[in-house]
C-alpha cells in the first residue's frame, strides 16, 4: 500500500526524499509487516509511542553506536546508545504520510474507513521565534552595511522576511520602496502581529 501511495503522489522532488527517508527508517520498519485490515488504532498510538521513545528503535537493548558501520577501531565517538525522540513535527508528517496512504487504500476499495483518524494525532510543536526588536534589527542593518554586498543581503532578509531558501534562491524582483527605508540606519520596524509570525518587515509595506 505504502509503495504505491508514494508512486502516485505528485510530491516535490525535496519532499519526496524526505518522506522516502522516513519511511525506510521508520515506517517500514515498525509496521511494514502489519497487514492493512489488520491495522487499527491502538497499532497507531503504539507507533507513535515508539517514535517518541527512540528514533532508532533500539529494542530497548544496551548497544554502542558506532562512529561508522564498517570495520573500525573504537575511540571517543563509539559511544553507548542513548534514546533520543523524534521531534514532534516529524512525527506528524509521518503521520499525516500514513494517512494519505490509507485515505487511498479506501477509494480502492481495499479497506472500509481508515483507522488512523481514531488514534491520537500528533500536537503540533509550539512556534518559539525570538526575532530581533526593530532597534536590533536597524542596528544589525547597520553594521552589515560595512560591507555593501552583505549589507544588501542583510538589508533584503529583514524588509521582506522571507525564509533563508528563498533568500538563497535565484531572484527577479523589482521592489518600489521609499528613499527613507533605504538608509544605513536602518528602515523604521514594526513588531510582528503574533508571536507565531515572526518576521520584521518595514513599516508602510
Amino acid at each position: 500500500m505504502l509503495d504505491q501511495h508514494f508512486e502516485l503522489s505528485t510530491w516535490e522532488r525535496s519532499t519526496r526524499e524526505t518522506y522516502d527517508g522516513y519511511a525506510t527508517k521508520h515506517i517500514r520498519p515498525l509496521l511494514g509487516t502489519v497487514q492493512v485490515g489488520a491495522l487499527n488504532a491502538r497499532t497507531f498510538d503504539s507507533f507513535h509511542a515508539e517514535l517518541r521513545r527512540c528514533r532508532d528503535h533500539c529494542g530497548r537493548t544496551r548497544h554502542v553506536d558506532h562512529r561508522t558501520p564498517h570495520p573500525h577501531d573504537c575511540d571517543e565517538r563509539c559511544r553507548n546508545h542513548k534514546c533520543r525522540p523524534l521531534g514532534a513535527a516529524t512525527i506528524r508528517q509521518i503521520h499525516f504520510i500514513l494517512s494519505g496512504a490509507l485515505k487511498r487504500a479506501v477509494r480502492w476499495g481495499w479497506i472500509s474507513s481508515t483507522p488512523i483518524v481514531f488514534a491520537e494525532t500528533p500536537l503540533a510543536p509550539k512556534a518559539k521565534p525570538r526575532p530581533p526588536s526593530p532597534e536590533e534589527a536597524a542596528r544589525i542593518v547597520t553594521e552589515a552595511w560595512a560591507d555593501p554586498e552583505w549589507g544588501t543581503l542583510v538589508w533584503l532578509a529583514i524588509v521582506t522576511g522571507v525564509r533563508r531558501s528563498e533568500l538563497c534562491g535565484p531572484w527577479a524582483v523589482t521592489v518600489a520602496v521609499p528613499t527613507s527605508h533605504r538608509t544605513a540606519q536602518g528602515a523604521p520596524l514594526k513588531s510582528p502581529r503574533t508571536r507565531r509570525s515572526a518576521r520584521c518587515r518595514p513599516s508602510g509595506w
